[in-house]
């Protein structure tokens, strides 16, 4: 039996980033710093889950490997709330001008391990004061339910095509079709576009790279945990390399050996 990182990644979502307290970059960062995803891995996830240092597998050809990602700081995530307004009242919860910070964490039942990570994520962000509960309902009825307040945890692919554009536009570029939070950054939608049209690889890798820089520390979405496949086999099976990339991973090379 091996166990090896997946070509997706476990993310959490908000609603919206405009009018909601996600609008301010360090709330974000504070909720990104407030997640245990070592823990997760290990507790939620019994194993099967790599924490998340960035939006690619550090593994991948185009991943910056410069990013450090986001550790687990609660300290540091209170500091970056009461920075941005967010007290805690008496009852330990975070408030400003009036409003309590809660939010309903919606997830899905079509992958077991949603529910279990935005279990151990609400307990994390409690810890800082926001109070968050967990709704599981079906995907396609998430988005009425929703509002914009609200944070998403899913899983979604880094690999539908071969190559770093296809993902970052769609995530992070201002049209994008994953991008239903609304973030909006111009100088991260022209190295997108220069990205396009620029067919020297280390050019094209440092342009990637940047991208990667500015949404990672602007966070407009937070990376979690990359996925994990558990593949069990009869030690007579040879050859067998693994694919991140593909769901069904026989691959041509895979051959029976010394079976009786």
């Amino acid at each position: 039996m091996i166990i090896r990182p997946k070509a997706r990644i476990y993310w959490l979502a908000f609603d919206s980033l405009k009018g909601t307290p996600y609008q301010d970059k360090g709330v974000r960062q504070a909720i990104s710093y407030a997640i245990n995803r070592k823990g997760i891995a290990e507790y939620a996830l019994n194993g099967v889950a790599t924490p998340a240092i960035g939006f690619f597998l550090p593994t991948m050809p185009w991943a910056n490997k410069s990013i450090k990602g986001y550790s687990y700081d609660p300290q540091k995530a209170g500091n970056l709330l009461e920075e941005a307004g967010w007290k805690l009242n008496s009852q330990g919860i975070r408030e400003k001008d009036g409003k309590i910070f809660s939010a309903t964490l919606y997830t899905y039942p079509q992958s077991p391990a949603l529910k279990p990570m935005a279990e151990a994520i609400q307990s994390e962000l409690k810890a800082v004061g926001i109070q968050v509960d967990v709704r599981v309902m079906d995907f396609s009825a998430i988005d009425e339910a929703e509002r914009p307040d609200d944070m998403r945890l899913s899983s979604y692919s880094m690999t539908t095509l071969p190559d770093p554009s296809y993902f970052l536009q769609k995530t992070f570029g201002s049209r994008g079709a994953y991008n239903t939070w609304g973030y909006s950054n111009p100088e991260v939608d022209s190295l997108l576009k220069e990205g396009l049209s620029t067919f020297n690889k280390e050019k094209r890798q440092k342009i990637y790279d940047r991208v990667q820089e500015i949404v990672t520390d602007e966070v407009p979405v937070i990376p979690v945990e990359y996925y994990s496949t558990t593949v069990v086999m009869r030690d007579y099976v040879k050859g067998f390399v693994f694919n991140p990339a593909l769901i069904y991973m026989l691959n041509s090379g895979m051959y029976i050996q010394g079976r009786k």
